[in-house]
């Protein structure tokens, strides 16, 4: 498998494939082992921290280097990696990864699932990547989501097939999970949380399309309950 980011730093839409990834390395001697590559898009020569990241854990990634944006000559480097790997699944995150597999047409002769993340319409550019999604999915075998509401979505607004779509829950560390029980009181304490009180956490980037704003707006309305409830946010980013 070879899975096509286009990520600088290890955010959500990497999460899903880091994890699988480890999944693949601690479990080499399973019947039917999994040989999970990486590819991601660089402008410039150094390495962003996704990519120093993914190497200092001992991940092969390989880098399309791009010159400006919209450098065809990424087309050359990316069928060259796929020829070196021969994948037998091409796993696109982003719309970006997405329009390059699919007018490169590296998904005619490899199976193509595409992970859809949702859309954030940061930039202009990002807005024109989100528009040509319209096309660029519906090549796609196979359309996952973390939720479904983006099935609702891509289903109606995109239209694309429903016999396409699945729904693909974000995963969790089972490691990490099963220790939140015995680290609870210890984190309250920690925090300064009230032992009687309901925690609200949020975890994710520090950015605008997030909604924190909102979530910290929504407190105000919360917090006529009865209940104490106290709102924690984990995160770092440009807010």
């Amino acid at each position: 498998m070879l899975a096509l980011l286009d990520d600088t730093v290890v955010s959500g839409k990497v999460k899903p494939v880091l994890t699988l990834a480890r999944y693949a390395r601690d479990h080499r001697e399973a019947p039917g082992p999994l040989d999970l590559s990486m590819l991601t898009f660089v402008r410039g020569e150094a390495d962003p921290e996704f990519v120093t990241a993914m190497l200092r854990e001992g991940f092969t990634i390989d880098v399309v280097r791009e010159r400006r944006r919209f450098d065809l000559a990424v087309f050359e480097q990316m069928r060259a990696i796929v020829a070196r790997h021969r994948p037998d699944v091409l796993w696109t995150h982003g719309a970006k990864t997405h329009f390059l597999v699919r007018i490169a047409g590296l998904h005619r002769q490899t199976a193509w699932v595409a992970s859809h993340h949702g859309y954030t319409a940061t930039s202009l550019v990002w807005r024109l990547y989100d528009q040509l999604d319209r096309w660029s999915l519906r090549g796609a075998d196979a359309v996952t989501t973390p939720c479904d509401a983006f099935v609702t979505d891509l289903n109606r607004r995109l239209n694309i097939a429903k016999a396409c779509l699945s729904v693909h829950r974000t995963p969790i560390d089972a490691a990490l999970a099963s220790q939140t029980n015995r680290a609870q009181r210890t984190v309250r304490a920690e925090l300064g949380l009230p032992a009687d009180a309901r925690i609200l956490l949020s975890v994710g980037r520090l950015s605008k399309e997030k909604g924190q704003a909102e979530l910290i707006r929504a407190m105000t309305y919360l917090r006529r309950r009865p209940e104490r409830i106290v709102l924690v946010i984990v995160g770092d980013g440009p807010e």
